[in-house]
């Protein structure tokens, strides 16, 4: 039949297939010479779309979420109000540790409770920072490595001053006899107090040489993906802040194994 070119390439009717129950089908012609497309030529099939609507040709645009700001200066104020309250148990304690019933409950090691809650609240307000509340880019590594330290330490003083004085009521009913008396010496709490220091070293022996070795550094997460409510063919990719090394779920791994 007739054929015709344009330059060096030959015009012909172009035919458009399209994947249905996993074969494909015409389901359209394109007559480059009456620049028309032909959906309903013999043997076409209709075109089949999922959902019934036509994929939108869409834009995919990066947003980098932060806190809402309601929501931290919420969080924030709880935890500055759990750190004042803490102080105000620590003075409490520190002007009545020589009363009968505070020098029961061990007041040393209270203080080191109340120090350890101090910094675990702390440890709150870092963890609600991102670009939008901090001064520059550079300045998220820096808070990472404070978290990491605030937390871990604080974890081990709170517990561990909590563990110790378990422990020495557990001594306390082991050691006594039907009588009441204790027949061996207690633990003393210079002796808790330095369990609790060396579990407060263990800590920052890992957490140095996770941030020495491994720095944890600003990386951007994706989260699940949002279409545009105004236009379908807008989809943006959200991500937060997160603070990250290389080996992350190792440390975390060797923290966890040894809390």
């Amino acid at each position: 039949g007739p054929i015709s070119f344009d330059c060096p390439d030959r015009v012909g009717v172009t035919a458009f297939y399209q994947i249905q129950d996993g074969d494909p089908v015409k389901v359209a012609l394109y007559h480059p010479e009456e620049r028309a497309l032909d959906l309903g030529c013999p043997g076409c099939r209709v075109l089949v779309w999922p959902g019934g609507q036509v994929p939108a040709s869409r834009v995919f645009k990066l947003r980098v979420d932060t806190i809402a700001p309601a929501a931290f200066v919420i969080m924030s104020s709880l935890a500055s109000l759990g750190i004042l309250l803490a102080l105000a148990f620590l003075i409490f304690n520190l002007t009545y540790r020589r009363l009968k019933y505070i020098k029961l409950s061990s007041p040393r090691l209270n203080n080191t409770t109340v120090v350890g809650c101090v910094l675990v609240y702390t440890a709150v307000i870092l963890l609600g920072l991102d670009h939008a509340t901090l001064p520059a880019p550079h300045c998220f590594p820096v808070v990472c490595t404070a978290r990491a330290y605030l937390l871990s330490a604080g974890f081990s003083l709170a517990f561990g001053s909590m563990f110790t004085k378990t422990y020495r009521v557990h001594q306390i009913f082991t050691r006594s006899n039907s009588a009441g008396v204790v027949r061996n010496k207690l633990l003393k709490d210079k002796q808790l107090i330095t369990v609790i220091m060396v579990l407060l070293a263990v800590d920052v022996v890992i957490v140095s040489a996770w941030v020495s070795v491994d720095p944890l550094t600003r990386h951007l997460h994706n989260l699940t993906l949002e279409m545009s409510t105004e236009d379908r063919g807008v989809v943006y990719q959200p991500q937060v802040e997160v603070c990250r090394s290389e080996h992350t779920s190792g440390w975390l791994g060797a923290l966890y194994v040894y809390k």
